[in-house]
């Protein structure tokens, strides 16, 4: 758990980064500028050992856990297919009302190889929780290679997401598709648990 002098601390940077990252391309924000945003200093950063990289790992955490808050119960009625879809899309949901900050950021990632592995990472990592949010074991051999694969698909998603209307059309359009393209992947999972000996409780066809 993150101490809670250091969770305020993060809040108000990750905030600040949000308006700054809305008027100017995020590679050229500094920690500097995010502590005169927020009214923070450097010592404070680095007393708590928060980088640029913390500020930016704690947005991606911000938007997974309004992904999780926009579900409900599971609806097991539901393939999983389209339960994944909809948690999902929750993600694009809560990185939609700060756009401009976020499309700054994804771009500004796109350029940086350490950026972009940390950003793999996450994605993968969201891929995780969407799968439990969808009745899905995600820390199984199974469920590690399903996050992995779902987190390749936001990659892709995102760079459809960067230039989508307010409709998020075409985001919705790509997700459905690249979810159903990725059946076949996760049944493979699902064969590689099974090789291993893996058992896995029953769920729906997505």
């Amino acid at each position: 758990m993150i101490p809670s002098d250091k969770e305020t601390l993060l809040k108000k940077l990750a905030e600040a980064a949000l308006t700054l990252a809305s008027t100017m391309p995020w590679q050229q924000v500094t920690l500097s500028d995010l502590c005169a945003a927020s009214e923070s200093s450097l010592l404070a950063c680095a007393q708590a050992s928060v980088t640029k990289a913390h500020v930016t790992a704690y947005l991606d955490e911000t938007v997974e856990h309004a992904m999780l808050a926009s579900q409900s119960q599971i609806d097991r009625t539901m393939t999983l297919r389209d339960r994944l879809f909809d948690v999902l899309m929750g993600r694009y949901d809560a990185m939609e009302s700060n756009r401009e900050a976020w499309v700054s950021i994804l771009l500004s990632e796109a350029g940086d190889g350490v950026a972009s592995i940390a950003r793999a990472a996450r994605r993968a990592r969201c891929g995780a929780w969407a799968l439990e949010a969808s009745g899905v074991n995600a820390s199984d051999l199974s469920g590690a290679a399903r996050a992995t694969g779902l987190g390749q698909i936001l990659g892709k998603i995102d760079t459809i997401w960067i230039n989508d209307g307010a409709d998020l059309a075409k985001t919705m359009a790509q997700l459905d598709k690249a979810l159903r393209a990725g059946e076949a992947w996760m049944s493979r999972a699902r064969g590689v648990a099974r090789f291993f000996g893996l058992k896995q409780a029953a769920e729906p066809t997505p």
